[in-house]
């Protein structure tokens, strides 16, 4: 028996939810707030974590922390994440006159064309006992 081929996008699809999302399928207690962080997979600033359990947060993360910490007397889990910034002028650069797209210098102050610039994101969530309180996303330390 053949089977039709619009069964197998959906069939593809159907595997591609987050484990965040499975989780929201299956706890309707959730508020929407809580559900939507969780099937988003990943946590902004001010996100509305509170009431999150330590696990619930380590799913939405998808990995355990890379820190563990105490802060004013809350426990306080942290990510980091290494982010591209942008790229050289090799990706960006305005096309010659001839319009082919090439330049023969690199401005000054820029790195070379085609390297990438990188920073670091901290993902930091505050807990008191087993529920978040805050999460807090931004460069460098908090």
């Amino acid at each position: 028996m053949k089977r039709p081929f619009f069964l197998l996008p959906l069939a593809l699809l159907a595997g591609c939810a987050n484990p965040g999302q499975s989780y929201v399928q299956q706890h309707p207690e959730l508020s929407a707030e809580q559900r939507k962080v969780m099937a988003a997979g990943r946590l902004k600033n001010g996100d509305a974590v509170a009431g999150l359990t330590r696990e619930q947060v380590r799913l939405v993360m998808g990995r355990d922390p890379d820190q563990f910490t105490k802060i004013g007397g809350e426990d306080v889990w942290v990510w980091l994440r290494t982010k591209v910034l942008g790229f050289g002028p090799g990706l960006a650069q305005p096309a010659d006159e001839a319009g082919t797209g090439r330049r023969d210098e690199t401005p000054r102050g820029l790195p070379d064309a085609g390297s990438a610039t990188t920073g670091q994101e901290r993902t930091t969530v505050y807990f008191q006992g087993n529920r978040a309180t805050r999460v807090v996303v931004g460069d460098g330390e908090q």
